[in-house]
């Protein structure tokens, strides 16, 4: 394993996350997501995540995001790695579900939330170093 995938979870996740009501309608959903520029949002009491492309297939379902609670659009339950795992767990378990995002956990707490991006990013900075170690 390579020494740059035993980086921390933590140095690649993103936090806060964003978390709204089972009740908040898709249409809110979709604006939050718009407004922070983010790609999924978690949803408490029944606790789920929901994502740009759960919200897309909601439309393409013919729903109404004005009328439809995210609840109905949410994927449940929330897979989630532990805030001590490193990076090489992350990706292992992603490419197990075939998902693109884990919520951080720890002590039973949400901490964060970690995607394919976060990681693109993360090691684009290493690889911005390395490149300018040889110009």
């Amino acid at each position: 394993m390579s020494d740059e995938f035993e980086t921390p979870v933590t140095d690649a996740m993103t936090t806060p996350v964003k978390t709204v009501d089972a009740g908040t309608t898709a249409s809110e959903v979709a604006g939050i997501m718009l407004e922070e520029g983010i790609g999924s949002v978690l949803i408490r009491d029944p606790s789920g995540i929901v994502t740009k492309t759960d919200l897309v297939a909601g439309i393409h379902g013919g729903g109404d995001l004005d009328e439809t609670p995210v609840s109905a659009l949410m994927s449940s339950p929330v897979l989630t790695v532990d805030s001590d795992d490193d990076v090489q767990e992350v990706i292992d378990r992603m490419e197990e579900h075939g998902i693109k995002r884990l919520v951080v956990d720890s002590e039973g707490g949400i901490v964060g939330i970690v995607t394919v991006t976060d990681l693109a990013e993360t090691f684009a900075i290493d690889l911005d170093t390395i490149i300018g170690t040889f110009a």
